[in-house]
């Protein structure tokens, strides 16, 4: 299933291109998520979350094809981007649900305080599942807890093997959406002298091409020494408390090549898939603006081309979209197709070559 139709905010191109991957490796069918269409149930739905009685209305979330109109299928696989795609699928359950498959659902951002809010948004959707991901280590146990089902831990991954990639910066330092004033105080003040630094000064508008932004914001990073990356909405407490996360910029800039800077999470999952990254700066949000030296030193770092090299390999070892796809329908039971098992090995290919100099930047 994907919300293609339905979530235009630019971060979500990667859980379509997961999905893709399934659909493109295994031979599926895309079940497409459409919005509501009759304006009481869209109401209904935002404000007063009468779900019950909105999934009964005609103009309701539908899926398309169904299940009984596209089926019967082996697996119904879906990635849900938060509380609100859940509410999705609980409206369009009719559609998508069928006792003879493997039910697999993927949530990416799921917040504790999420959870304990709106227990009710996700029990009754995990409950529909047989197997149940979570991208966000930190909310697995509240998910857990709200659902009475088990949760496992995914961690995020991007197409590394279509990723641009270079290992000659032609930029200093690059910034896009949330910033640290101390931190772009420090950047501003180092480049007045010494370099380039990029940012964004405005935020992001509607109807824009979600894959041609990413796609240029891979390009740029691809150039960048340093792109900023701290831990997950850090000026979002309200929504995060005292939690410290993995976000998925920090697997954009390796996958690029790119040297990442910023405050470090602290979860588990940063020690576990990025404690033994090549290149990487830390530097905490309060930072001393006026260290401008610090910066030069960063700056070398991400420049140095056997330090992008070695991150581009990282990349294409741990976080493609394959690696996931390969974790989770193994957990299924589910043996890798021929497609998928080519992909593997043209990573691990493309790594060895990265690594031993032969291959050339794409960017």
């Amino acid at each position: 299933m994907s919300f293609r139709g339905v979530n235009n905010g630019p971060w979500n191109v990667h859980a379509f291109g997961l999905v893709d991957l399934v659909l493109d490796v295994f031979g599926g069918t895309e079940l497409l998520v459409g919005p509501t269409t009759n304006r009481a149930s869209s109401t209904l739905t935002t404000v007063g979350k009468r779900l019950d009685l909105v999934r009964k209305l005609p103009g309701r979330v539908t899926v398309s094809p169904t299940v009984s109109e596209a089926g019967p299928f082996d697996v119904v696989f879906a990635i849900a981007h938060d509380m609100t795609d859940l509410d999705r699928l609980y409206l369009s359950e009719a559609d998508w649900y069928s006792d003879s498959a493997v039910k697999i659902l993927v949530m990416v951002e799921a917040w504790p305080i999420d959870a304990e809010q709106y227990p009710l948004s996700f029990a009754r959707v995990l409950s529909s599942f047989d197997h149940v991901y979570t991208c966000l280590e930190s909310g697995a146990a509240a998910l857990e807890a709200v659902s009475g089902r088990p949760v496992r831990v995914l961690a995020q991954s991007v197409d590394v093997l279509g990723s641009p990639w270079s290992d000659r910066a032609r930029c200093d330092i690059l910034s896009f959406g949330r910033r640290s004033e101390p931190q772009h105080e420090l950047f501003g003040r180092w480049a007045g002298a010494n370099g380039w630094y990029r940012y964004d000064t405005l935020p992001l508008s509607d109807n824009i091409d979600i894959v041609t932004h990413r796609r240029t914001m891979a390009e740029s990073i691809a150039y960048a020494a340093l792109t900023v990356s701290n831990y997950a909405r850090f000026d979002d407490t309200r929504r995060i408390g005292d939690l410290r996360v993995v976000g998925t910029r920090f697997w954009e800039i390796v996958a690029s090549g790119g040297v990442p800077i910023g405050d470090a999470p602290t979860e588990e999952m940063w020690g576990r898939e990025f404690g033994d990254l090549p290149g990487f700066v830390q530097l905490d949000l309060s930072c001393d603006s006026s260290d401008v030296g610090r910066v030069s030193d960063a700056v070398a770092i991400g420049s140095d081309p056997e330090i992008r090299r070695a991150n581009r390999a990282f990349a294409l070892e741990r976080c493609d979209f394959a690696y996931r796809v390969d974790e989770i329908f193994g957990d299924a039971g589910i043996s890798a197709p021929a497609a998928l098992r080519d992909r593997l090995q043209a990573l691990a290919e493309a790594s060895e070559r990265v690594r031993s100099g032969e291959a050339h930047p794409v960017a």
